[in-house]
């Protein structure tokens, strides 16, 4: 009788096993996250190029960000972050929800979770990096990068998605002439 028990609590565990493997865990799923639904919130969007790695004198960033209330253009100059300047211009919810519906077409949210593409550093060292970021208001919900060397996680339009950015920006080149990328 023990001899049988053990046998089933033992088939028990396999198939246990089993379910777990291929059901994943059964830990929770990450929800895909849906943008437009955030076009009334406090979330906003953001893009940063990095130019190449170069002398601190020298190094430039530029940093996009868009928001239901208004959209900005940060010049940054050196590694530290400090802001070089700032422009920024009225946006409007209306706007926005375009704007999120468009990234969202766009594919802003796909990109390869695997946790070693996370870093970014040093990358791409002679051409360009781009950052895609998500915060819901309160936290970062996506965060995706692409290179002008073809590296990164992020699996959506780059060119459209960096072209929409720019657009947000009335006067975008103009402001960005003189900016080293």
């Amino acid at each position: 009788m023990r001899a049988l028990i053990g046998i089933l609590v033992a088939i028990g565990l396999v198939v246990l096993v089993l379910v777990l493997i291929f059901s994943g865990g059964g830990g929770p799923t990450k929800k895909p996250l849906y943008l437009p639904d955030y076009a009334t919130s406090t979330s906003f969007a953001q893009m940063s190029i990095r130019g190449p790695i170069n002398a601190p004198q020298d190094h430039n960033d530029v940093r996009v960000t868009v928001s239901s209330s208004d959209s900005s253009l940060e010049i940054i100059k050196g590694y530290e972050d400090q802001t070089a300047s700032t422009k920024t211009f009225d946006m409007t919810p209306a706007a926005y929800t375009q704007f999120l519906f468009a990234l969202q077409r766009e594919n802003f949210t796909k990109g390869n979770p695997d946790s070693s593409l996370k870093e970014n550093r040093g990358i791409c060292p002679f051409g360009r990096l781009y950052t895609f970021v998500f915060n819901d208001g309160s936290n970062e919900r996506e965060r995706y990068w692409t290179t002008s060397c073809g590296q990164g996680n992020f699996q959506g339009n780059g060119i459209a998605v960096r072209d929409l950015f720019q657009a947000q920006i009335p006067d975008y080149s103009t402001l960005t002439t003189d900016v080293n990328l």
